[in-house]
């Protein structure tokens, strides 16, 4: 059964439409318009990512993260994608010293996006110092990415 739900909730997430955000996207975002549909995609996989984890989990790359945003901000939309999915509302938490998401959401997110897509596409690195990537896809977290910008999922 839960193998059963497991492939149902997948294949919501990977049918969703994110056409009607592309607009706004592009109006806010200028500098990701060009690579709306790869954002998309990776925003998807991000979605399915509760699904094999309870989480933390880190949204690195900013330009899926700015789509995450928008995409809450359709709050009736957001809802019932997220009551479908998850039967519960899934929270966005940027990161702050306030609300701290724990860091092991970075190496969370980059050690089960591959058991469950394959190796992490370059789309989640970009935002990453390049002297950082290396450790990260090993799945440890440099001190100065600690102080880097990031949004994740704190997990349940």
């Amino acid at each position: 059964m839960k193998a059963l739900a497991l492939h149902q909730n997948s294949a919501t997430i990977a049918a969703y439409d994110f056409e009607y955000l592309r607009e706004r996207y592009t109006d806010e975002h200028p500098q990701f318009a060009a690579h709306f549909d790869r954002y998309c995609d990776e925003l998807r996989k991000f979605l399915e990512l509760p699904l094999h984890c309870d989480g933390p989990l880190a949204a690195m790359s900013h330009g899926v993260d700015a789509l995450w945003h928008l995409f809450i901000t359709h709050t009736p939309q957001y809802a019932e994608f997220c009551d479908q999915v998850y039967g519960e509302y899934l929270h966005h938490q940027p990161r702050s010293p306030q609300y701290p998401v724990p860091t092991a959401a970075i190496s969370n997110f980059y050690m089960v996006y591959p058991e469950v897509f394959g190796p992490v596409p370059d789309t989640w690195f970009e935002d990453i110092p390049p002297a950082h990537v290396a450790a990260v896809k090993m799945g440890q977290v440099p001190a100065a990415l600690e102080q880097h910008k990031w949004s994740g999922w704190p997990g349940r």
